[in-house]
């Protein structure tokens, strides 16, 4: 698994990589699994709040 996350590190700081992907209109920005899923968690408690004040998860 290591070498999956080096690899993905590596790609998403390739300069040609990094220039494609913000051409294409989606910036790139890698984040290691303990910063991923700091980001996730944050994000899930932001979304569900938003879900629940529209009504839709008790």
């Amino acid at each position: 698994m290591h070498e999956l996350r080096a690899a993905a590190a590596k790609a998403a700081t390739d300069p040609a990589v990094v220039q494609t992907i913000t051409r294409a209109g989606s910036p790139i920005e890698y984040l290691d699994a303990p910063a991923f899923q700091a980001y996730w968690d944050a994000d899930m408690k932001v979304m569900t709040q938003g879900v629940r004040r529209i009504g839709k998860v008790e």
